[in-house]
């Protein structure tokens, strides 16, 4: 039979396990939002503080880190229509 104390402390880790969850959730999502107006050095930073939710967001960061194009989606087509209307 579980005393109290040992009661008390399950529950507090379950709290503590689950605040660190959320908070890493919650940086993960910042991550994704800084990434997606082309933050990408943000967007690492706050991927990298959000623990395991935030490991695959940084490996898309770097994945294409040796070349292509540091635009944001919002960028690449609007320099596609400015290339279209001329």
């Amino acid at each position: 039979m579980k005393t109290r104390s040992s009661r008390t402390i399950c529950a507090f880790s379950l709290t503590r396990w689950l605040s660190h969850k959320l908070i890493g959730a919650a940086f993960a999502d910042y991550a994704r939002i800084l990434r997606s107006i082309g933050l990408r050095e943000g967007a690492a930073l706050w991927a990298s503080r959000a623990g395991g939710a935030g490991k695959e967001l940084l490996e898309e960061l770097f994945q294409g880190d040796g070349g292509g194009s540091d635009h944001t989606p919002v960028e690449e087509e609007a320099e596609a229509n400015l290339g279209a209307t001329e």
